[in-house]
């Protein structure tokens, strides 16, 4: 094969390869309408409850698909989700109950009911100064809410072209909470006749640590083997649609 014969053979298969890409995000489902946002306070401390009015910023969010923490520079569109109809956006602003303060954009399909995907952005204590020390806090926090648990996580570190480096935390069978992802974690039980899988990532922005956890149901056609590789699929897709901008004065 002469040179000329091999480099037009690159370039077919290059060509094939993103066309094959581009076809999948063509393919992709568009995401649920958007039908109720709101400003929600929350107590996870003892017994759980929360208080929700609805947001000023709800026909912005709805028309756009997508929800703005200027302040940090974070948007986040709203992906398509298996099994759901609709999506019930919660933000919480400012929340101080874990000593740090806390914002979370949180993610149903019902207006009372748990989440099972949610974006958080945490201002980092003075005394953390870097990604090491971030990622240990992390960790320490996972352990926490956890508890015994904790030795059926599958933790792993690895870089992000956009986001760069990050953690993540893959737990079997782990269900939404009121307060998830940063309350203890909670299991599926027989009776609820699910497969599920939790999953969170987490990434340093200067001072901010940037989680984005879901709750991913498993399709029963989905072999236990190749179950973690779907779910990592899954959280891809999800994290797409998380984009930085220059945060806002």
């Amino acid at each position: 094969m002469n040179r000329f014969a091999f480099s037009s053979l690159i370039l077919l298969a290059a060509c094939r390869v993103l066309n094959a890409n581009a076809g999948e995000q063509d393919n992709l489902p568009i995401p649920q309408p958007i039908s109720a946002v709101w400003t929600a306070t929350q107590v996870c401390m003892g017994l759980t409850a929360e208080s929700l009015q609805p947001s000023s910023d709800a026909g912005k969010i709805k028309n756009e698909g997508a929800i703005e923490f200027k302040q940090f520079g974070i948007r986040y569109k709203i992906p398509y989700v298996p099994k759901v109809d609709k999506f019930v956006l919660k933000v919480v602003l400012g929340d101080t109950s874990r000593r740090v303060i806390d914002n979370y954009i949180l993610i149903s399909d019902q207006d009372l009911k748990a989440p099972f995907g949610a974006v958080v952005v945490t201002v980092l204590p003075p005394a953390i100064t870097n990604v090491d020390g971030a990622f240990a806090a992390v960790d320490t926090l996972q352990r926490g809410l956890a508890q015994s648990s904790y030795q059926l996580i599958h933790r792993r570190e690895f870089d992000d072209s956009r986001l760069g480096r990050g953690v993540e935390y893959i737990t079997p069978n782990r269900v939404g909470t009121l307060c998830f992802p940063t309350s203890k974690y909670q299991f599926v039980t027989p009776e609820m006749g699910i497969k599920t899988t939790g999953i969170s990532r987490f990434f340093v922005r200067g001072n901010e640590l940037v989680e984005v956890s879901y709750i991913v149901n498993i399709p029963e056609s989905i072999p236990a083997a190749d179950q973690q590789d779907f779910v990592r699929r899954e959280m891809d897709r999800y994290l797409a649609g998380l984009s930085l901008t220059e945060p806002a004065h």
